[in-house]
């Protein structure tokens, strides 16, 4: 069922906060986040609420909290550090993805059917899973990801912002190198710590050029992440939204410690193209579009 959203930007304007929908728009006084919400009489309709990526981050992190209890997260989704430009994201063409799977192989197996994060290429033709840290090190080495849309990064979580962020099967910790080019969109599915340290990490990707990150805001669980994943892989490569994919997964029951845990980071509007409106159009097109409708007289 396709949801109706209301969209809505929240940054700093001076010492206040600038709300803005495409109906409304206000200034918001700096306060505590729960206070702040219910200063938004916000209808019936869900809201997705962008929060740019000036606002601090301790204010993205308490908004996000408040919104995450009951009632108030059946109704809103919040989406960190949004790029403050009017453009749309750039659309990767091609569906490629990337599985860079560091999950001890003596974990796969729970008394549950599938095993955990096996047969995960089943149905999808454009994807690659790279098992272990020495073919996962090899393929990033050779540019593996120069023409994939999503990488996925599955491993157990440092949980330790002075530690690289995964924690690989002998122990030792492990980052991305920082002198690769990644992909549009990255999937950081690892357990992070109550102090947001894969979010953090996820920011840091960002400034190295990925348009979007899922992260997790603590721990995960194996089992309901295994099942987001597979569901997230199939919508991905069927040009759905990043936004829209994990709204829907954390509506499913066994979500908490699964979907549940991400937040987004970047352009949640990113899925494989093409651009099917003038919305999507990058400028350059826009302009040429517009050019072409005008009239030969019009200087």
């Amino acid at each position: 069922m396709t949801v109706e959203w209301l969209d809505a930007w929240l940054w700093p304007e001076g010492e206040q906060m600038r709300w803005w929908t495409a109906a409304d728009t206000r200034l918001l006084s700096r306060q505590n986040p729960a206070r702040l919400l219910q200063q938004i009489n916000s209808p019936s309709t869900p809201v997705r609420l962008h929060l740019t990526e000036d606002v601090p981050v301790e204010t993205q992190r308490a908004i996000h909290e408040a919104v995450s209890a009951r009632p108030l997260r059946d109704h809103w989704q919040v989406i960190f550090d949004v790029p403050r430009t009017a453009a749309p994201p750039v659309l990767p063409s091609n569906p490629n993805v990337a599985i860079a799977d560091l999950w001890p192989d003596a974990e796969r197996e729970d008394g549950q059917s599938p095993p955990l994060f096996k047969n995960l290429l089943n149905g999808l033709p454009n994807a690659a899973q790279w098992r272990g840290i020495t073919e996962v090190q090899r393929k990033l080495a050779c540019g593996g990801l120069s023409h994939r849309s999503l990488l996925v990064i599955m491993a157990h979580g440092s949980e330790c912002h002075a530690a690289p962020p995964f924690r690989l099967a002998d122990g030792q910790e492990w980052a991305l190198p920082s002198d690769i080019h990644l992909p549009p969109l990255v999937l950081l599915l690892a357990c992070g710590n109550a102090d947001h340290n894969l979010v953090d990490y996820g920011r840091r990707l960002r400034k190295a050029g990925v348009q979007t990150v899922l992260a997790p805001t603590g721990r995960l669980d194996a089992r309901p992440a295994d099942r987001f994943l597979r569901d997230f892989l199939h919508g991905w490569q069927g040009g759905q939204r990043v936004d829209e994919l994990l709204w829907r997964a954390q509506r499913q029951p066994d979500s908490e410690y699964g979907a549940g845990r991400l937040v987004i980071l970047g352009r949640g509007d990113l899925r494989v193209g093409p651009a099917l409106t003038p919305a999507e159009w990058p400028d350059a097109e826009l302009q040429n579009a517009a050019r072409a409708l005008t009239p030969d007289s019009v200087p």
